[in-house]
């Protein structure tokens, strides 16, 4: 993009929103825009509701750079990145197109429209897609858009590799830069764009639009895989005497072609990507005519953590049960697919009193919203908690709820499956790694 040129980000989201500030921060005139008209009138006033470490800070150095709109007509922009949500359709484990079709369609309509038409307009696309999605539905609508405008359009496929609680950082130093697109031109202007937030000893990754669409799948699809085989490994720890989940997976790590990340024992998998994408990499398979039973096997043997996480539970009796942590992992307030609130379903299933806690208002407030929680007994500390149950799980391993490790050391019997407590109380219970 050139001096002076405007960036459109399509979806203000958890992910839109820091990707739009980041451009913006470097000095890229960067329009949001988002059909949530309430919602852009917040951002625009300055009213940010997500708690991403750094976003804030992100958004004032951005300054003026960064605008705010419910349209992107009269924007004149020369290049449009979509990152809208790619809900899944209940009963079906496709990701939905119909939002990223909606934008696409915003981008062309605002081209069509401009007295002065540009001679080539980029557009992105940042949301998970479906393999072949861009091919068959994204493609032909710039095609027929072409032979209406006059205007040429390049295309590329940039998914993120971002996490939940990391985003601002991890849009700073990805794990690599991925650039999906079957033409140079598009693909070297990707590269320029993101060469301005992307810090330059960050891999670079040229695909085929096509080949990027498989990787996204694929890599938290692989990393679900590695949650799945940690958990494994903690259940049989627990079954061996004197064996330790964490110095088994320690000394795995250090071959390379293993690898320390997400090789921890926990709590299963959840979240707004993880759990969808196994799914989604079942339903590619099966699609082509391939045999899908490693992603139904990565499924199901997350739920048999489920159930295992359930049962040490229910094997201690207890009364009443608190449970510390209903984010999906530590170091965000997002909620969807929380492992947390699934055990909380069982446990009331069981007839067990719940009380829960989480430092963050917002996940708590998830809870209250959801219409099975009306007997679960929200707590705004780790005291009120601690003092209302017989046994506490430690649902993520946050730093912020190290003081169960104290309470542990109080006769307050605790469960943590992570192992991020300190050994020692006798009633602390670290499954996997006190014997």
């Amino acid at each position: 993009m050139s001096e002076g040129s405007r960036l459109g980000v399509y979806g203000m989201g958890k992910l839109g929103l820091p990707l739009a500030a980041s451009f913006a921060a470097a000095g890229v005139r960067t329009c949001g825009i988002d059909v949530n008209a309430a919602h852009v009138a917040d951002l625009s006033e300055g009213r940010i509701a997500s708690q991403e470490p750094g976003l804030a800070a992100l958004i004032r150095k951005a300054g003026a750079e960064l605008t705010f709109h419910v349209s992107p007509h009269g924007l004149d922009l020369s290049a449009s990145l979509v990152q809208v949500p790619t809900p899944s359709n209940p009963g079906d484990p496709r990701f939905s197109a119909r939002f990223v079709c909606e934008a696409v369609a915003s981008v062309c309509a605002e081209v069509a429209q401009r007295p002065a038409r540009p001679e080539r307009h980029l557009v992105i696309i940042a949301s998970t897609v479906m393999p072949g999605t861009i091919a068959s539905e994204v493609a032909p609508m710039l095609v027929a858009a072409e032979r209406h405008s006059g205007c040429r359009f390049g295309l590329a496929y940039v998914p993120d590799l971002v996490a939940i609680g990391n985003v601002v950082a991890g849009f700073h130093r990805p794990p690599c830069l991925m650039i999906g697109a079957d033409d140079a031109a598009a693909a070297h202007e990707v590269e320029t764009l993101y060469g301005r937030i992307v810090a330059p000893d960050v891999p670079r990754a040229r695909l085929t639009i096509a080949e990027a669409e498989i990787a996204k799948v694929a890599w938290n699809f692989y990393l679900c895989f590695k949650i799945s085989f940690a958990n494994t490994l903690a259940r049989l720890a627990g079954q061996v005497s004197a064996v330790n989940v964490d110095r088994l997976t320690e000394t795995l790590s250090l071959d390379a072609r293993i690898g320390k990340g997400f090789l921890k024992g926990g709590m299963p998998f959840g979240g707004p990507c993880f759990p969808r994408d196994v799914d989604a990499m079942e339903a590619l398979l099966t699609s082509h005519g391939l045999d899908g039973s490693i992603a139904a096997v990565v499924r199901q043997s997350n739920q048999v953590h489920h159930d295992h996480i359930a049962g040490l539970v229910l094997a201690e009796r207890p009364r009443s049960v608190g449970v510390a942590g209903l984010a999906f992992k530590s170091g965000t307030d997002v909620t969807v697919e929380s492992p947390s609130f699934a055990l909380i379903q069982r446990l009331l299933s069981a007839g067990v009193a719940v009380h829960a806690y989480d430092p963050s208002p917002r996940a708590r407030q998830a809870l209250k919203a959801e219409p099975w929680a009306g007997p679960v007994v929200c707590w705004d500390s780790l005291e009120g908690l601690a003092a209302n149950a017989d046994l506490i799980v430690a649902g993520v391993n946050d730093p912020r709820l190290m003081g169960l490790g104290e309470m542990a050391g109080g006769g307050t019997r605790v469960l943590d499956p992570w192992g991020f407590l300190p050994a020692g109380p006798a009633s602390l219970r670290r499954p996997g790694r006190d014997g």
